[in-house]
């Protein structure tokens, strides 16, 4: 799926509560990425395959918002869901792209943790 862009002022919040159902999102989180305005991480509870996860791609050009919407299964490229997110998730995954994602998220949750340990010790 690629890019849809609306013209809108809105928020990114607002944004992702409009397109999305919004009593189906358990826990969200939009961090900051160096190539787009920001990267959603979403727990969304499904009706047949649980809670997955969810990633927004969302960029701000002009007077246009856009969002490219993907979730665990198609293994988006982007790893650093936070752990409270990954948490929510339901098991076992729901294919083999998603198992793939979720080792590599929890890998980066991991280093970030020892990152975090390293900088303590040498402060």
């Amino acid at each position: 799926m690629g890019w849809t862009f609306i013209r809108s002022n809105m928020s990114m919040a607002a944004l992702l509560s409009s397109r999305l159902d919004g009593d189906k999102v358990k826990a969200g989180r939009i961090k900051e990425h160096p190539n787009y305005s920001g990267v959603a991480y979403l727990a969304y509870e499904t009706e047949n395959r649980g809670t997955i996860a969810v990633v927004v791609l969302l960029d701000r050009k002009r007077e246009e918002i856009g969002y490219k919407l993907m979730d665990e299964t198609v293994h988006p490229y982007f790893y650093d869901c936070p752990k409270e997110i990954l948490n929510m998730l339901t098991d076992p995954p729901p294919n083999y792209g998603a198992q793939q994602w979720r080792r590599k998220c929890w890998l980066n949750v991991a280093q970030e943790r020892i990152a975090d340990r390293l900088d303590a010790a040498l402060s």
